[in-house]
């Protein structure tokens, strides 16, 4: 599944939902602390304010996301250019939400580990992921399902 990051620019970027979530993973390994999303506009539904994991038309803010591309980044001499193989390591949609949420609190010590973040990132996907850091870099952005 693609997500879609929509800056306020104007620029889209988007990014296979697996290399999201090990960019995320990766970056909370590394220091980052989530801010929280927002909602879009005057929205009051009751969203979860550390959802990153899935798009909900939420709001990261520009502060956030740099902080996310730079602890991401600090992890990315971690990842290597040659494909690893995958094994069976904890990752997934509601592991990410769940690390997130700890570490919004301080909650995680050094206990995370990012080795299936490092071997999806791992080969080819780990250009894709300077990419998304890139973007990130930029400023704030809507995550969606949509272009």
């Amino acid at each position: 599944m693609r997500y879609y990051l929509h800056r306020t620019d104007g620029a889209v970027f988007a990014v296979d939902s697996d290399l999201w979530l090990a960019v995320l993973e990766l970056a909370i390994a590394n220091g980052w602390k989530p801010g929280g999303t927002q909602p879009l506009g005057s929205e009051t539904d009751e969203r979860e304010p550390m959802q990153y994991a899935e798009p909900a038309s939420q709001r990261i803010a520009r502060d956030d996301a740099r902080e996310l591309a730079s602890g991401a980044r600090r992890g990315l001499p971690s990842v290597p250019e040659i494909e690893l193989p995958l094994e069976d390591r904890p990752f997934g949609g509601s592991r990410t939400l769940d690390l997130i949420r700890r570490a919004a609190l301080g909650d995680l010590g050094s206990e995370v580990d990012a080795r299936g973040a490092i071997e999806i990132l791992s080969g080819p996907p780990r250009s894709d992921a300077v990419t998304l850091l890139d973007f990130l870099e930029q400023g704030g952005f809507t995550l969606e399902t949509a272009p």
